[in-house]
């Protein structure tokens, strides 16, 4: 090997191997299991070595071996284990500016050496990192150590002490573990946090989202605004009628209909409430309606049909009774009622026709009154009305043929005024000629059926030759909207409307008139009937 001028280097070769080499002269030790530097007398060492060795004392060091140490002055024998001699002195390499990390290796002006670096002077507690001072007990990015990143999950990052910490919480967060390596890992979706005894919970959740299962890690799982299973709120199923239900804001909507139904009235709490191929209002396709005096098959619309003797009657509404004032108090309040179509005799019932019922035994089909007055069994009087029969025998009558009944109030009154609200079955003009009473000239018997003029709809006899029978109990308007209202459900004494040929008054012969009520075995030789069908399709 070959030596520098570095004494140094001939004591650690020395003191490494104990050996009492160079002549057997002075031996250099060290201490067990270390390889101190060790700083011997020049001529110590000259003397030492045979004149074969003293050739190396003054041979020049390689240009390309780096100076870690200086020959020591005369005064200076040994130096501390981190301790290096330069330019004659032991110098700390870790802690030397002049020397920082190796003999000759200064530090700009500026900078302090630090574990044998040159960094910059931070000051106490900041080290300098990548250039730069950095508080390594407060530094997200430096904590503890340069470089040293604190991430912290749904939270702002903090460095307390040199430690990562969780700093602020994200809104809609919490730290309950108090773990900083999850950071504020209760975080419910759509929801609000909260930390009872630690445990993650959900505290509410954002408008338009519910928490339906109570699991606080799948946060407020359901968006209350669109979801068929909860909306409006957690377990509030859509289930409409005839549809397909949604959720729309928070509220059941129908999505599509089943085929051949219809959302007709955009109301979601029926669904959908029309039946395409058979409702007349909507006949085959929503707001299509047919008209009074047709019913709707298969989505398109047909005439009604009556039998000839009948007259069909569209459906409508109208103003039934009398307003205030007007008339008698039990035909008050006038009132808006809506009648379906129906078909109701042109005429009313023949002596004959009941006759023909009576001699087939038709059930409740008894024999009519007879005496003063009575039609049945009069010779001449085929065509006249049946009279003095009750309520019972005419409701039969009706029954019997074909399924028919006696005509409700409504019915009735609807048929004799129209939908214009008549006062009299030809108009608004007082009686006169237009029928079969005694207000002109006294009658002693009824008139053949159809010889007056016909009035609303085509119908005969509404006013004058006999009053007729209607299905209802007595009793008072209620003032109320009705749709084909069937009167008092129960009584003791049934309406009959229509005037008579006996009356003289015009009042009685109004289609509002209805003063007049009797038993249901009540007869009398001015009281008849007529009866309604229901149309044919």
């Amino acid at each position: 090997m070959r030596l520098s001028r570095a004494t140094g280097f001939i004591a650690i070769i020395m003191g490494g191997c104990g050996c009492g080499s160079l002549r057997e002269g002075p031996q250099i030790s060290s201490d067990a299991g270390r390889d101190d530097v060790v700083a011997i007398d020049a001529f110590v060492v000259a003397d030492a070595l045979t004149s074969e060795d003293r050739p190396l004392l003054d041979e020049p060091t390689p240009p390309d071996v780096p100076v870690l140490a200086d020959a020591p002055s005369a005064d200076v024998r040994r130096c501390s284990a981190d301790q290096i001699v330069c330019g004659g002195s032991c110098v700390d390499p870790n802690t030397s500016v002049a020397h920082c990390g190796g003999c000759g290796r200064a530090c700009p002006t500026g900078r302090v050496c630090a574990t044998g670096t040159c960094q910059l002077s931070c000051g106490v507690g900041v080290r300098d990192c990548g250039g730069t001072c950095r508080d390594l007990q407060r530094d997200v990015a430096n904590c503890g150590a340069c470089g040293q990143t604190c991430v912290s999950r749904n939270a702002v990052a903090a460095c307390v002490a040199g430690a990562c910490a969780v700093g602020t919480c994200n809104p809609g967060s919490a730290d309950c573990d108090s773990n900083v390596s999850n950071g504020c890992e209760c975080a419910p979706a759509h929801g609000v946090p909260s930390c009872p005894s630690g445990r993650c919970v959900v505290a509410s959740c954002d408008a338009g989202y519910g928490d339906c299962d109570r699991d606080s890690t799948n946060g407020c799982e359901v968006d209350l605004r669109a979801s068929a299973g909860s909306c409006g709120a957690c377990g509030r199923t859509c289930t409409l009628p005839n549809a397909v239900s949604a959720c729309a804001s928070g509220n059941c909507a129908v999505a599509r209909c089943t085929p051949g139904f219809g959302d007709c009235d955009r109301d979601p709490a029926n669904g959908c409430e029309a039946s395409l191929p058979g409702d007349a209002r909507n006949c085959g396709a929503c707001g299509r309606a047919c008209s009074a005096a047709q019913y709707c098959a298969s989505g398109s619309c047909a005439m009604l049909r009556c039998d000839p003797s009948e007259v069909l009657i569209p459906g409508g509404t109208f103003l039934m009774g009398s307003p205030v004032g007007v008339g008698y108090d039990v035909e008050w309040p006038q009132h808006s009622v809506i009648v379906s179509s129906f078909c109701l005799g042109r005429r009313e019932v023949l002596t004959t026709e009941y006759a023909i019922c009576h001699g087939a035994g038709g059930a409740g089909c008894t024999a009519p009154g007879t005496g003063a007055g009575c039609n049945g069994g009069v010779v001449g009087r085929e065509r006249h009305p049946i009279n003095c029969v009750d309520w019972n025998q005419a409701s039969a009558l009706c029954r019997w043929d074909s399924g028919g009944r006696l005509p409700t109030e409504a019915e009735w009154e609807y048929a004799a005024r129209g939908p214009t609200n008549r006062t009299y079955p030809w108009g608004e003009a007082a009686p006169t000629n237009q029928l079969c009473w005694s207000g002109v000239a006294s009658r002693s018997s009824t008139c053949p059926v159809e010889t007056f003029p016909s009035g609303t709809f085509g119908l005969f006899d509404m006013a004058g030759n006999v009053y007729e029978w209607t299905a209802d109990w007595f009793g008072p308007y209620n003032g109320a909207v009705a749709e084909n209202p069937i009167g008092a459900s129960s009584g003791t004494e049934r309406v009959y409307r229509g005037g008579g040929a006996f009356d003289t008054g015009a009042i009685a012969q109004r289609s509002a008139f209805r003063s007049f009520r009797g038993a249901v075995n009540f007869r009398a030789a001015n009281l008849g009937f007529r009866c309604v069908h229901a149309p044919q399709r």
